[in-house]
């Protein structure tokens, strides 16, 4: 799927669900338009659906992205454009280049286990600057970005609006996905940032250095168990996909 003007795919208003999208190319789309990506979804309307029991639900089953070659040119912003209200999603073993994750509203969505996201946030775009994993709205239940291989030029990973911890202890509250188990690249090993703009709210408001926000997040429960590394040689970045 190649050379088009919007979104290569296009998943819209949640029906169903239990969807499989894998095995595919998809490269040079949002040719003329922006602020989306290959692939778009959203889900502005519920159905009232007869499952296989013979129950109905407004809960859709969860549709999976997996196992494909996402190349994000021309003016898309996100490979992986999971917007107004889409729900129900598994992101997993996909190579996305030139852009991320991301969820406005909605809930149950993962980025991950498996991704390998190559430089993210060009700023040059319609809504450039988002990184591997962009929310840009607080308060959604049961999103998470685990277990992924992100590679950025400038140490910046995470475009979250939300407060990632509150209280007396300083916890993670749901506000923002759930983040644990990442790979993270850039030069010098740098996670550095506006932390209460690229993290979210409730971290200090600067925080630069090698893996200084890492530290931070940990703090509060998020990216344990997450690592942050020197760039390394092109050959072994275009391995992490094999």
């Amino acid at each position: 799927c190649y050379n088009g003007p919007r979104a290569g795919v296009n998943f819209n208003d949640g029906f169903f669900g239990g969807s499989v999208v894998s095995g595919n190319l998809i490269a040079n789309m949002v040719r003329e338009t922006g602020d989306h990506g290959p692939f778009n979804s959203w889900d502005r309307v519920p159905y009232w659906t007869e499952q296989a029991d013979g129950s109905r639900d407004v809960v859709p089953l969860t549709n999976t992205i997996t196992r494909n070659l996402v190349v994000n040119g021309y003016n898309g912003v996100w490979s992986l454009d999971h917007d107004d209200g889409s729900s129900y999603y598994n992101d997993s073993s996909n190579f996305l280049v030139y852009g991320g994750c991301k969820n406005y509203r909605g809930d149950h969505k993962n980025c991950g286990p498996g991704n390998v996201i190559l430089y993210p946030g060009i700023e040059s775009r319609s809504s450039g600057g988002r990184a591997c994993q962009t929310n840009d709205n607080p308060g959604y239940s049961f999103n998470a970005y685990i277990e992924n291989v992100c590679v950025t030029a400038d140490g910046q990973f995470y475009t979250f609006s939300g407060e990632v911890g509150t209280g007396t202890a300083g916890r993670y509250n749901g506000s923002v996905p759930f983040t644990a188990r990442n790979q993270f690249y850039s030069p010098h090993a740098a996670f550095n940032c506006n932390c209460s703009q690229c993290c979210g709210t409730g971290l200090p408001s600067s925080c630069s250095g090698a893996g200084s926000c890492l530290v931070e997040l940990a703090k509060v429960g998020l990216d344990v168990g997450s690592v942050v590394k020197e760039t390394p040689p092109l050959a072994e970045i275009i391995h992490m996909g094999a």
